[in-house]
């Protein structure tokens, strides 16, 4: 007699505390992402999202960014330098069908929670409101990271006007495992790293994608010497420090002009 095949089904999970315990997480949800059984979902709720019918695709893009440097006296135009590499990002079509469910279910809200997570998170810190961290597992692939856009297309509805049917189109942005700050033995300054500028970027920018706060790009213009924060050309590197240094760095700041 042979024995049947159990079917690994895809999911999304909402990662507890803003992406703590990533490790755990993907162990836990690759555990309990197979054998979805039943018309309706096993779990579909605000931090759990089971698919019954697996994507036919997965789609995922890497990228690298260059900034252009002005060369007039060359009919071939400027050379290109390295900026810095993009993440990756990840693209699949969900198809939700609960036409023959046995409680008539609504994809509408199926889609309304899973668009929910394109929103700021409650349990994000309040200097820097978020969408939730995600992750996709299917069998043993994984990725980590938040949601770009949930495009719905319904396309089967009952007499009431709820609709049955729908394909919905995910794109993801990964987010890459923070690294470890600089061990003090070492040496070196802690939770310090380097950041490249590229084109129509600033210092605010920068500071708001860091460190949660655009206030704090003075403490990156003077750690770097910058003099002109609205003249930064591409391709510069700047060193940023961690955010505990940069708030310690603002009060010295306020301190001293008081």
């Amino acid at each position: 007699m042979s024995i049947p095949m159990k079917l690994e089904k895809a999911k999304l999970a909402k990662m507890a505390g803003g992406g703590g315990g990533i490790g755990a997480a993907i162990g836990g949800a690759a555990a309990s992402a197979g054998g979805v059984g039943g018309m309706v979902p096993v779990v579909w709720n605000d931090s759990e999202m089971n698919f019954r019918f697996n994507p036919t695709q997965l789609t995922l893009n890497k990228t690298a960014t260059y900034g252009g440097t002005n060369n007039r006296e060359s009919e071939a135009g400027g050379q290109e330098q390295f900026a810095n590499t993009g993440t990756r990002t990840l693209g699949f079509t969900a198809f939700l069908d609960e036409w023959e469910a046995p409680q008539g279910a609504d994809v509408g809200g199926m889609v309304a929670k899973l668009q929910n997570w394109c929103n700021p998170d409650p349990d994000s810190p309040e200097n820097r409101r978020e969408p939730p961290l995600v992750m996709f597992v299917w069998g043993k692939f994984n990725f980590t990271g938040k949601l770009a856009s949930v495009n719905a297309t319904f396309e089967l509805f009952r007499k009431d006007g709820t609709p049955a049917r729908a394909e919905v189109a995910v794109s993801m942005n990964e987010r890459p495992p923070e690294t470890s700050p600089t061990n003090p033995t070492s040496g070196g300054p802690t939770g310090r790293r380097s950041r490249t500028i590229v084109e129509s970027d600033s210092l605010q920018g920068l500071a708001y994608r860091e460190l949660g706060d655009a206030n704090l790009w003075r403490v990156i213009a003077e750690m770097n010497g910058i003099d002109d924060p609205m003249s930064v050309p591409a391709g510069t590197v700047v060193l940023v420090p961690s955010a505990a240094d940069a708030a310690k760095a603002r009060r010295l700041t306020r301190g001293a002009a008081r």
